[in-house]
């Protein structure tokens, strides 16, 4: 059978996250990227603790499990 509900398929809902485009330079996105990997930190979090937002989650799914389908 195909198609229909089904647990867990589909999109994930109710993130409180939102994707920002950048336009910077080659220069200016390995510099992003190697300062966010030294402080071992993806750039999404070094650019909000950076900025003092520290309003991301530990991850990007606010600490919820999505693996198995059961939220």
């Amino acid at each position: 059978m195909r198609g229909g509900f089904r647990i867990g398929a589909g999109r994930p809902m109710g993130r409180n996250t939102v994707n920002i485009t950048l336009t910077l330079t080659k220069n200016e996105a390995d510099t992003l990227k190697e300062r966010a990997k030294s402080m071992n930190m993806t750039v999404s979090r070094f650019v909000s603790e950076s900025m003092h937002l520290n309003t991301l989650p530990d991850n990007l799914t606010g600490g919820i499990r999505l693996s198995n389908g059961i939220v």
